[in-house]
């Protein structure tokens, strides 16, 4: 098995698997993986009729559970790691892959991982008593500012990149890697829209960039990959999600909004927008590498 990065060309074959394997959450959407697969040093390899992925996080290996036969790449993976004197631990484990993880393995829930599925219709319209809020905020965008909505085409590389720096500027320091690796992300997405097959809007006030958000489609599903906004604007979010939702609802019934990463402030606006349901993504350990781990525990990421 010869792992070796991942390349915009791979994208076909990725989806090619995925047809084998079906997966539903963000983490195998060939975009995601390609814009963070510098940060991630994000790999692939092929063996037989076997896909596998991996990343690199806090200086160890995570391997995404294999596409394609799945049973049989799970024994290869074991025998591989053994050869390479790695421990093993299998991520984005969705709940129909799990048939395919035997005892040897402790399999925990890693809530912050869940992606957050809603209805695109229901954030196009915002009707009812639980969405007062947030048409509220979008009434009040309305009219307290001048503004025009763009394709995310239109976004100027040179001239509004500035943009992005705001969230750096409003972060502390120790967050400034993952503030840069994002940013490289979404510039190498506004690179590569047509390859990557991206979409979403600009919103604008005057000649600022006040809102940005773009993604991509797998199958009936929008992948909402960044949204980012000036918060000065007030009910700028609100209304960037407002117009994506309506923007993709003839062409998707579901949005995918992924995970919250375990961050109060992001779940707590997640949940607020009412998913109709979540994804749950589980990761197995394997025993002999990983003893400590209990079978029912359910993890949340910090």
């Amino acid at each position: 098995m010869n792992f070796r990065k991942l390349h915009l060309a791979d994208k076909e074959l990725l989806e090619r698997f995925k047809q084998l394997s079906p997966k539903y959450n963000c983490d195998f959407c060939f975009s995601d993986l390609y814009l963070w697969r510098n940060y991630y040093q994000t790999e692939i390899a092929l063996k037989e009729d076997i896909l596998f992925l991996r990343l690199i996080l806090d200086n160890e290996y995570l391997y995404f559970i294999p596409l394609g036969n799945t049973a049989k790449g799970i024994d290869h993976l074991i025998e591989y790691t053994r050869k390479k004197h790695q421990r093993l631990r299998i991520i984005s484990i969705e709940e129909q892959d799990l048939k395919d993880i035997d005892s040897r393995f402790s399999i925990i829930h890693i809530r912050s991982n869940d992606d957050y599925i809603y209805s695109a219709s229901a954030l196009s319209t915002l009707q009812g008593k639980d969405y007062k809020a947030k048409r509220n905020f979008v009434n009040s965008f309305k009219t307290s500012y001048d503004y025009t909505v763009k394709p995310i085409q239109e976004f100027n590389l040179q001239e509004d990149m500035s943009f992005l720096d705001l969230w750096g500027k409003e972060n502390p320091e120790e967050d400034r890697h993952s503030f840069l690796g994002e940013r490289e992300a979404i510039y190498q997405a506004l690179k590569n829209l047509t390859e990557l097959g991206l979409d979403g809007l600009i919103l604008k006030s005057g000649n600022a960039v006040v809102g940005l958000t773009l993604g991509t489609y797998s199958g009936n599903t929008f992948i909402t990959h960044f949204e980012k906004v000036d918060y000065t604007y007030r009910g700028a979010s609100q209304m960037i999600n407002y117009l994506m939702a309506n923007y993709v609802k003839d062409k998707a019934d579901w949005i995918n909004r992924e995970e919250d990463l375990g961050i109060a402030g992001l779940r707590k606006a997640k949940l607020s927008y009412r998913p109709q349901r979540m994804i749950k993504s589980y990761t197995a350990y394997l025993i002999q590498d990983y003893p400590e781990v209990n079978n029912k525990d359910i993890i949340d990421l910090e």
